[in-house]
């Protein structure tokens, strides 16, 4: 976990601010915020799309600092680049995972930051701290976002999750978690076998049960207030299930679940507040 940002001078405590720009297997995107400085963690949407955020983000009055990439699938970074190229911010990311969409970096314009992926380092106002997760990638992470006295967790696209993972994930004001996919109906539903073993293999998706065991582990030790669902199977999954499943984790807990639409703005998060559903910065 990355030290916290300090203070500034006149001790006054700036927000971290946390908004889904929608999490599925179509696409994947959350920008951070704190002050005037944004991030971007993923850029799984089109061009068009994140290029529109970015303008959202400027027009109200917020210069992105950074494109920080999970790996390299295709519904994490496939706008990343041209919403590199577009507001000059760096590309930051693993080297394997840099070396993984090392075709498309060939513009030298574009900028881009090679992190280790047990690294913590500060960008703009934010600390951010890599941590390497299992799935079928080249070097994927999970990462925490602090900003002052707030820190969110994100923790998407892994197969297996440790106790280890879940004391990391435990040390949050928020957590984003993925919940796949509900295991019955992964295995009785309509994809090939082979599909079905990579998603439920170790090197896949969270299912609902390990999502919801990594939550009681989390909240159990941790500060955990607001846990988003996130990356939810369209096939495999509902949203009933998923919610269902993770709040009979917390269901004696003041703690607050909710999910994140797939393509879709749906929730914001600041730091003293509860989750609420979208609306513009």
């Amino acid at each position: 976990m990355p030290r916290r940002s300090p203070r500034p001078a006149n001790d006054r405590v700036v927000p971290l601010a946390l908004r889904s720009l929608g999490s599925g297997s179509s696409g994947n995107s959350f920008v951070a915020t704190n002050g005037d400085q944004a991030i971007v963690v993923d850029a799984g949407f089109s061009k068009r799309r994140m290029v529109a955020e970015l303008r959202h983000l400027q027009d109200s009055g917020l210069s992105l600092a950074a494109i920080v990439l999970t790996h390299e699938h295709f519904d994490h970074s496939r706008g990343a680049i041209e919403l590199a190229r577009v507001s000059g911010a760096p590309i930051v990311a693993t080297r394997g995972t840099l070396n993984a969409l090392a075709e498309g970096l060939s513009d030298p314009t574009i900028a881009r930051i090679a992190v280790g992926s047990t690294e913590s380092f500060d960008i703009a106002s934010f600390s951010i701290g890599f941590r390497p997760v299992r799935h079928d990638a080249q070097e994927p992470v999970g990462l925490s976002i602090a900003a002052d006295d707030s820190v969110a967790v994100i923790a998407i696209d892994l197969g297996t999750a440790s106790k280890a993972d879940a004391d990391w994930m435990s040390n949050c004001d928020l957590l984003v978690i993925e919940s796949n996919h509900d295991s019955t109906r992964l295995m009785n539903g309509p994809y090939p076998g082979h599909l079905k073993r990579r998603i439920a293999g170790r090197l896949g998706h969270l299912s609902n049960d390990q999502a919801a065991a990594c939550i009681a582990q989390a909240v159990g030790v941790g500060r955990a207030r607001v846990i988003w669902l996130a990356h939810l199977s369209e096939v495999n999954n509902t949203r009933t299930e998923a919610l269902h499943r993770a709040r009979r984790e917390v269901a004696d807990t003041e703690i607050a679940v909710a999910v994140c639409a797939r393509d879709r703005p749906s929730l914001t998060w600041s730091s003293g507040r509860q989750f609420r559903q979208a609306t513009l910065w």
